[in-house]
């Protein structure tokens, strides 16, 4: 009886997590949330795991000229189960395991304008993400404006399809960070669309990082990942606090 009422709880969580993707609604839908409270509310719709909140937004995107990347799908790697899809406004809802740090593979590939944009690894540490009022914003870049977008952020540099890009999101209050050897540009945050050379901001761009052994160390004093993963051609959004 108990394997039963584990796999309805599966079930339902699925739903409700995709019901979240509602552009007209930043909650749970409400006929989901009703049967996972039906079945146990002291749980809540994520269980014993944790309920990852954020939002996928375009390079550019200010609450001026907000533009949310809109059907992109996260899973998580190594459990495909895990998966959610952003609504049109960029929201992105999954549930998450609270025991450990996992790597999402973000893919979106609608056609211009919209997209497509560079395919990001996402890395959730429940450390930073799970705690009340952990919710992120995470930027995207379109392919097609990437390099358009380094030469804009660092003067005659492209985007190398070669090499690893990391972007390091920082909740609270900034604080300087290093990625080895690799020069860092930083943003003020969501409605800062100019970029700077430097180490302390609320987002940290580390471009064109040579991808080496797959791994980098992000060193600095804060909460979250020291290690990140690293792929040729792929964005690293890397939330700490």
């Amino acid at each position: 009886m108990d394997r039963l009422r584990l796999v309805v709880i599966a079930v339902t969580v699925v739903a409700g997590c995709s019901a979240c993707s509602d552009d007209t609604s930043g909650q749970i839908d409400a006929a989901a949330d009703a049967d996972v409270d039906a079945i146990d509310a002291a749980m809540g719709p994520c269980g014993v795991d944790y309920q990852m909140t954020g939002e996928y937004v375009d390079w550019d995107s200010t609450s001026l000229g907000f533009d949310g990347v809109e059907s992109a799908v996260w899973t998580v790697i190594g459990d495909t189960a895990r998966t959610a899809t952003t609504a049109p406004n960029g929201r992105i809802i999954i549930c998450l395991a609270r025991t450990s740090t996992v790597t999402l593979s973000v893919v979106q590939t609608v056609a211009a304008p919209n997209g497509p944009y560079v395919e990001a690894r996402f890395v959730a540490d429940p450390a930073v993400l799970s705690p009340a009022g952990g919710i992120f914003s995470a930027r995207g870049l379109k392919a097609a404006d990437a390099s358009a977008r380094y030469n804009t952020i660092m003067g005659g540099m492209s985007f190398d399809t070669g090499a690893a890009h990391v972007l390091v999101v920082k909740r609270g209050t900034p604080t300087a960070l290093t990625l080895g050897a690799s020069p860092s540009f930083v943003s003020d945050g969501a409605e800062d669309t100019t970029w700077t050379s430097g180490a302390t901001g609320a987002f940290t761009l580390f471009p064109n990082v040579a991808v080496g052994a797959g791994t980098a160390t992000l060193g600095g004093t804060f909460t979250g990942p020291t290690t990140i993963p690293l792929e040729a051609g792929k964005l690293t959004i890397v939330p700490i606090s």
